[in-house]
């Protein structure tokens, strides 16, 4: 019997750890600041559902200097975009994922959110698969920014909260 390559918890704790590396927190007003976004983000996800979590997180990254490499808002939204693009066949994507720019631009965001209803929100069993894999990645994600935290609470000789 052959290994089985759709492990959709291994993608989602690979996005959730790619989440860590991109926003590169170096201090624990970073690692806070990352983890508040994680948060929110994650409980917009289970409430209002995955379109409004895309919205939410372009609104966020819109009002933010959009040149900051480390911002959350955009992190999150770029690892997500570039996971599912990887991963396109998997999901059942008939087009490619929308790649998010470095500036702010009008037709970029509705591009992603076309992007998301079409691709994602108009079939319920993949709406329901990527709701999961992206629930599970900000899971992943906000526990590995706990554990950075901790990291960089021992460096400073800081207590763990």
């Amino acid at each position: 019997m052959g290994t089985c390559d759709w492990n959709l918890d291994l993608w989602a704790a690979e996005t959730g750890r790619r989440i860590l590396e991109q926003a590169k927190p170096e201090s624990k007003k970073e690692v806070n600041g990352l983890q508040s976004t994680l948060t929110k983000a994650l409980g917009i996800l289970q409430e209002s559902g995955i379109y409004a979590f895309f919205l939410y997180l372009l609104a966020k990254r819109e009002k933010k200097d959009a040149k900051a490499k480390n911002d959350p808002c955009r992190v999150i939204l770029k690892q997500v975009l570039e996971d599912f693009g990887q991963k396109k066949d998997r999901f059942g994507f008939s087009g490619e994922a929308p790649v998010l720019p470095d500036s702010p631009n009008t037709k970029a965001v509705e591009k992603i959110l076309n992007w998301v209803a079409k691709e994602i929100a108009a079939d319920l069993p993949r709406l329901l698969l990527c709701r999961e894999f992206l629930q599970r990645a900000l899971t992943y994600a906000l526990y590995a920014a706990e554990a950075k935290e901790v990291e960089l609470n021992h460096q400073t000789g800081g207590s763990q909260p």
